[in-house]
């Protein structure tokens, strides 16, 4: 059995982004309505990446794991934990 909801940006803004809100006079009442309320998100166009892509928030978790202080390594040029480092 498969998971029910895999996420993806792209959809979720096209039908609930800013932009789809206010092609509708519908979809500008509820802007309306949360600006009234003092919504911090309008839609879901507002919402940004916490993280980053890529590796860097499992690096942070092995460091933190780790206990080690953040260093400069000479094997791949990037500042870590040299104990993390896997010589890439």
């Amino acid at each position: 059995m498969s998971i029910t909801w895999k996420p993806k940006r792209i959809p979720r803004r096209r039908k609930h982004g800013f932009l789809a809100r206010m092609s509708t006079s519908k979809g500008q009442q509820v802007l309306k309505a949360r600006r009234d309320k003092g919504r911090w998100k309008l839609s879901v166009s507002d919402e940004r990446r916490r993280v980053a892509r890529g590796h860097r928030g499992v690096l942070g978790a092995r460091l933190r794991l780790a206990g080690n202080s953040i260093v400069y390594c000479s094997t791949c040029s990037r500042q870590h934990a040299a104990i993390v480092c896997a010589g890439a």
